[in-house]
C-alpha cells in the first residue's frame, strides 16, 4: 500500500479532485451546470459548489447532483481507491462478489490494501449503502491513525449503542474532526453515507482532519496577543467562548449549539463563516472581523449581536435571524442579503446602522424597529414582501422593483418604484418619490401614468379580541382605513373580497376562528385571525346499557361472552367486563374471552359501557356454568417428530461420536392441565429397554406448559431438578442410543402432580439424584392428577458411526493411562497394537469396565518418567496425541 507524505497533500489533492469526478461519473452521471438547483441552501453547498465549479463532481442528466442520495460499499471503495492512488489487487473469495462485475475490480484493490476484510459470513456486501461506522473503519486503515480515546465520543447521546469494533475508529475520526454528530446529539453511526457526507469527509480525510473542533463549553484562546488557527475551525457546543485568534479558513457554528450562546472576542475569520445554530440570545461578535457570514439554521431564528470595533462586511441570510449591532461602534453588518432561499412567512430583524440590504427573497418580512439603513433594493424576484419601519428607524434611498408593503412610521427618505412595483403600499408617504419618468415629494408626484403614493390598507380589528368568550358573545370588526369593505371567512381558508363581506356582529356559539382583511379601490390589507373559544359543555349522559349478552366456546376452564355495540351521544369508547361483581377486564371490542375458570363452577357475568367522560351504563348480566374437567384433556406434543414417527438423530446421545448426533433434548408441551395442579414431571423413556430412563425433570412449577428444544442443563425452569439418565449417569438428558437391531420406542411422557416436590430420592454426595422407571412412578403414586405422552422411534443404522480414531490418552499413575477411542472398536485392542516413541511399552489391554459403552480401554506401560511426553500410534497410525508421563 501506498501513503502519501504531508509534502505531496498539494499534489494529492488535485488529483484526488480530478479521479473522484470520473468515480461519480462512473456511476451513469452527466456533466451538471454550475450552480445546480438542489444544493442552493444545502449544509454541505460550499464544498459541493467548489467542485462543481472546478469540474470535479458531475451531476445527472436533469442537473442535479443529488447530494443527500446514499453510496454503496463499492462507490465508496471506487473513491477511497482512486483518492489514495491505491491500484494494486488481490484475490477476491468474497462468494457474493461477480468476477465480471465492475465491483470486482475495486473490491479487489480495497482488499489489497487492507482496509477492507467483509464480513464474518464471507460476504463483502457490496451493493449495501456505506455505514458512517464502516466508513471510520476504512478511514483509519487508509491514514493509518491510532484508536481514538473513547471519551471523544462521550458528548453522544448514541455512544452506549456503539458496537466494540467501531468505538475505537469512531473515537479517532471524531478526534481528527473528519466526522462530526447531527443536531440531534447522536453520532448516527448506523446511517447511510451520502454524496454530500462522502465529498466532505473525503476532503477533510485528504486534509488529515485539520479541521480544529470545539465540541465542548468554555473559553478557548490566549488571555492576551494573538494566535493564528491554520485550516477550518468548528465550533458545535453551546457555551464556547473563542478569543484573540485569526482563522485561516473558515468558521462553521454547527447545529449543535442548538439554541445556546457561542462568543467571538477578538477573532478575525479570513474565510466564510457559517451559521447553522444558536438561538435568539446567541451569537456575540465583540471586537471582531469577518468577511462574509451565511445564516442557514433548519429550525428556529437566531441573533447575532456585533459590538464594539466588529466588522462583518456582507451577510447572506437564508433563514429567519435577527442583526443587532446597535452597540457597534465599528462598521458592524455592513451588506446584508436576504437570498430568494430565504422560505415564505420568515421574518429578518435589523437593529443599527448598516450600508445596505438586497431583498431578493419573496414574502418575507423585514422588520427594522430602530436604526438606519442607507440603501435597500427589492429585486424583481422579491415581491409580496413587507418592510416594517419602527418610528425612530430609516431609509435613505429605497429601491422597489416588486410589489412591496411599507410599514409602520419609520423614514423614506427617497423611493424609486421600478416596472413591477406600481401596486406597493406606504403606511408613512418618503420624502420624495422618483419612478419611470417622474420624480416628488410625499403623496403627489405624477408621470409614469399613476400617483407613485398609494393609500395604505389597514387590516382589521375585532372586539373583543382573540382568548375565551361565553356562548353567544358577539364579535365587532373595524378598520382604520376609511370606506374601506372587511370580508371574513370561519372556515380557516384566506379571505378574498369574494369572501363574506362584513355587515353585522359575528355571533360565537363554539370555538371559532375569524379571518379578515380590508379592501378599498382593488387593493387589500394584510390578514388578521382572531380565534375564540367557548367553555366545553361536561358530558353527563352515560352510554345505553349493553344488549344482546351471550356466552359461548365453553370448556372446563374458559368461555366467550359477546354482546351488541352500545349508543352514547357522544360516543361509546369502551366496555367493562365483570365477573361474580369484580372487574376482570376494559375493552374496546364486543368480544372477550374469560380464561382461568374453574371447572363445574356457576358464574354471574357482567358487560357494561363507558364513554370519553366516565359515565357508564347500567350492568348487563348472563349466567354461565364451566363443563367438568376430564384427565382426557390432557395432551402432550413434540415438534420433534409425529406420533409414532421417526426422532432426528439430532436428539440422539452424542457419547460414542456418531453422525449427526447432538444430545439436544426434545422439545415437548402440554396442555390442558387439571386445575389442581402443582407441579409436572417430564420423562423419556425406552420401554424396549426395561424401561430405560434417558431425561427425568421433575418439580417442574404448573405455571410452565412446555421446554424448549435443548432447554436440559442450560433453560430449565427455576426450581426444576434433572436426574441422572441411565444412559451415563449425568443429570440432564440422553438422547437415544439403541444396539443394532429393531427401533427402539422412545415414550415422552408428562406428569401433573398434586404436589410442589417430588421427595423421596436418596443422596449420595457427589453424584445427582437418580432412580429407576418403576421407582419414580412408585414415589409419584397417589399424586398424578393426569398423566400424558407422544411416542417416536429411533434405530440403530452402521451409517452413523465415524471411522475408528484414538480420542484421549491420559496417564493414571506412574504405570497404566487409559485410552478413549471416538467409537467402540469391532475387537478389543491388544498389547500389540499401540506403540510409544521414548521407549515405553505397552504389556497389557484390558476394559475400562467403569465406563460405559465400553469404548475406553487401559493400558499398562512401562515405567513412565514423570513429565515425560511420549507419542501414540495406533496399529500403525499415529494418533496426533500425546501422553504427559506421570512416574514417581
Amino acid at each position: 500500500m501506498k501513503f502519501y507524505s504531508k509534502r505531496n497533500l498539494l499534489g494529492r489533492c488535485i488529483i484526488v479532485m480530478l479521479i473522484l469526478s470520473l468515480a461519480f461519473s462512473s456511476l451513469g452521471i452527466v456533466s451538471a451546470e454550475d450552480g445546480s438547483k438542489d444544493i442552493k441552501g444545502h449544509w454541505a453547498e460550499r464544498q459541493l459548489q467548489s467542485w462543481i465549479t472546478k469540474g470535479f463532481i458531475q451531476g445527472y442528466a436533469d442537473g442535479s447532483i443529488r447530494p443527500d442520495t446514499s453510496v454503496t460499499r463499492a462507490e465508496w471503495m471506487t473513491l477511497a481507491n482512486r483518492a489514495f492512488g491505491l491500484s494494486e489487487k488481490a484475490a477476491v473469495t468474497a462468494s457474493d462478489v461477480n468476477p465480471q462485475s465492475w465491483e470486482y475490480e475495486q473490491a479487489a484493490i480495497a482488499i489489497k490494501a487492507g482496509y477492507v476484510s467483509g464480513y464474518e459470513d464471507g460476504t463483502l456486501r457490496l451493493g449495501n449503502d456505506v455505514t458512517r461506522q464502516e466508513t471510520a473503519a476504512m478511514i483509519v486503515k487508509l491514514l493509518q491513525l491510532d484508536q481514538g480515546q473513547l471519551s471523544a465520543l462521550d458528548r453522544f447521546r448514541d455512544k452506549a449503542d456503539l458496537p466494540e469494533w467501531s468505538k475505537g475508529p469512531l473515537a479517532a475520526v471524531v478526534s481528527k474532526g473528519i466526522l462530526d454528530g447531527y443536531e440531534n446529539g447522536t453520532l448516527g453511526f448506523n446511517r447511510s453515507v451520502t454524496r454530500a457526507e462522502a465529498v466532505v469527509i473525503l476532503d477533510r480525510a485528504l486534509q488529515g482532519g485539520s479541521k480544529t473542533a470545539f465540541h465542548q463549553a468554555g473559553t478557548f484562546g490566549p488571555a492576551a496577543g494573538n494566535e493564528t488557527i491554520t485550516g477550518d475551525v468548528l465550533i458545535n457546543a453551546s457555551g464556547v467562548t473563542l478569543r484573540n485568534v485569526t482563522i485561516s479558513g473558515s468558521l462553521t457554528l454547527g447545529e449543535a449549539i442548538g439554541e445556546g450562546d457561542v462568543t467571538l472576542q477578538n477573532v478575525t475569520v479570513k474565510g466564510d463563516t457559517y451559521v447553522y445554530g444558536g438561538g435568539s440570545n446567541s451569537i456575540h461578535l465583540k471586537d471582531s472581523v469577518l468577511v462574509t457570514i451565511l445564516v442557514n439554521k433548519k429550525t428556529g431564528e437566531v441573533r447575532i449581536v456585533a459590538e464594539g470595533k466588529t466588522s462583518v462586511k456582507q451577510v447572506d441570510v437564508r433563514t429567519g435571524a435577527i442583526f443587532d449591532g446597535s452597540n457597534a461602534t465599528g462598521s458592524g453588518f455592513s451588506n446584508v442579503r436576504l437570498q430568494e432561499q430565504l422560505p415564505a412567512n420568515s421574518k429578518v430583524t435589523l437593529l443599527g446602522q448598516f450600508e445596505s440590504l438586497d431583498i431578493s427573497a419573496q414574502s418575507i418580512i423585514v422588520d427594522i424597529p430602530s436604526g438606519s439603513v442607507n440603501n435597500v433594493t427589492v429585486s424583481e424576484q422579491g415581491g409580496n414582501s413587507s418592510i416594517r419601519l419602527g418610528k425612530d428607524s430609516k431609509i435613505v434611498e429605497l429601491v422597489l422593483n416588486a410589489v412591496t408593503k411599507v410599514l409602520g412610521e419609520g423614514k423614506v427618505d427617497k423611493a424609486t418604484l421600478g416596472k413591477g412595483a406600481e401596486n406597493s403600499t406606504f403606511q408613512t408617504a418618503p420624502a420624495s418619490f422618483s419612478s419611470s419618468g417622474s420624480s416628488g415629494s410625499g403623496g403627489g408626484g405624477g408621470g409614469g401614468g399613476y400617483s407613485p403614493y398609494i393609500e395604505f390598507i389597514a387590516a382589521p380589528t375585532a372586539t373583543p379580541v382573540s382568548g375565551q368568550v361565553t356562548v353567544g358573545t358577539a364579535v365587532y370588526l373595524s378598520t382604520t382605513t376609511a370606506n374601506a369593505a372587511i370580508h371574513y371567512t370561519l372556515d380557516g381558508s384566506s379571505p378574498t373580497v369574494a369572501s363574506s363581506v362584513y355587515s353585522s356582529p359575528i355571533i360565537v356559539n363554539s370555538n371559532m376562528t375569524v379571518k379578515a382583511i380590508a379592501a378599498k379601490n382593488g387593493r387589500t390589507s394584510e390578514t388578521s385571525v382572531f380565534t375564540y373559544t367557548v367553555p366545553a359543555v361536561p358530558d353527563t349522559e352515560p352510554p345505553a346499557s349493553v344488549t344482546g349478552l351471550v356466552y359461548r366456546d365453553v370448556t372446563w376452564s374458559s368461555l366467550t361472552l359477546a354482546w351488541n355495540p352500545a349508543s352514547d351521544n357522544v360516543g361509546t369508547v369502551g366496555y367493562a367486563v365483570y365477573q361474580n361483581g369484580a372487574k376482570i377486564a376494559t375493552v374496546t371490542d364486543t368480544v372477550y374471552q374469560v380464561t382461568g375458570l374453574a371447572p363445574s363452577t356457576p358464574y354471574l357475568f357482567g358487560v357494561s359501557a363507558y364513554d370519553a367522560a366516565g359515565n357508564s351504563s347500567g350492568l348487563t348480566t348472563v349466567s354461565a356454568t364451566t363443563y367438568a374437567y376430564s384427565p382426557a384433556l390432557f395432551t402432550v406434543s413434540t415438534t420433534a417428530f409425529s406420533g409414532g414417527g421417526a426422532i432426528p438423530v439430532q436428539y440422539a446421545y452424542d457419547g460414542e461420536g456418531w453422525i449427526g448426533a447432538a444430545n439436544t433434548s426434545i422439545p415437548v408441551s402440554w396442555t390442558n392441565p387439571p386445575p389442581d395442579t402443582r407441579s409436572f414431571v417430564v420423562i423419556v423413556y425406552d420401554p424396549d429397554a426395561s424401561d430405560f430412563l434417558h431425561w427425568t425433570a421433575i418439580n417442574i412449577p404448573a405455571s410452565v406448559t412446555s421446554l424448549a428444544e435443548g432447554a436440559s442443563r442450560t433453560a430449565m425452569p427455576s426450581g426444576s431438578v434433572e436426574l441422572g439418565s441411565h444412559l451415563d449417569g449425568k443429570a440432564g438428558y440422553g438422547g437415544p442410543f439403541p444396539p443394532a437391531g429393531a427401533p427402539h420406542h422412545y415414550h415422552v411422557a408428562v406428569y401433573a402432580l398434586n404436589t410442589d416436590h417430588l421427595e423421596g430420592f436418596t443422596e449420595i454426595p457427589g453424584y445427582p439424584l437418580m432412580d429407576s422407571y418403576s421407582g419414580l412412578i412408585s414415589k409419584m403414586n397417589g399424586k398424578i392428577l393426569a398423566s400424558a405422552e407422544t411416542v417416536g422411534t429411533f434405530q440403530f443404522q452402521s451409517n452413523l458411526i465415524p471411522a475408528l480414531a484414538v480420542k484421549e490418552v491420559t496417564a493414571k499413575d506412574n504405570t497404566s493411562a487409559r485410552v478413549s477411542f471416538n467409537t467402540t472398536p469391532s475387537a478389543a485392542p491388544v498389547a500389540g497394537d499401540f506403540t510409544f516413541d521414548n521407549g515405553l511399552t505397552v504389556t497389557a489391554v484390558a476394559i475400562d469396565y467403569t465406563l460405559y459403552p465400553f469404548k475406553h480401554f487401559t493400558i499398562t506401560t512401562s515405567s513412565q518418567t514423570q513429565g515425560q511426553n511420549y507419542h501414540l500410534s495406533y496399529k500403525g497410525a499415529p494418533s496426533g496425541l500425546t501422553l504427559v508421563g506421570a512416574g514417581n
